[in-house]
């Protein structure tokens, strides 16, 4: 199933996945791999490095100048921009 809201997991001090679905599908890896350029063109204060997946995407933060929450926030803000734009 693909999530109508992504899950974001925390990974430790520097790092989290958003979490787009439980299943294996070439809609679900479209948008990963569209938040995924979305954040290299417009890449958040403190975004260290991304790692695109199969359901999630990897997100590695340098907390010293961000906190998680910030990210969380700008990527829900991302997300919900591009669902708008799309339908």
């Amino acid at each position: 199933m693909i999530y109508h809201r992504p899950i974001f997991r925390t990974l430790g001090d520097t790092a989290l996945n958003v979490e787009f679905g439980d299943e294996t599908s070439i809609a679900l890896n479209f948008r990963i791999l569209a938040l995924d350029i979305t954040l290299r063109a417009h890449p958040p204060k403190g975004l260290v490095e991304t790692n695109p997946q199969v359901r999630t995407l990897g997100i590695v933060f340098n907390p010293l100048v961000t906190k998680r929450d910030k990210i969380i926030g700008t990527l829900t803000e991302m997300i919900e921009s591009r669902n708008s734009r799309s339908g």
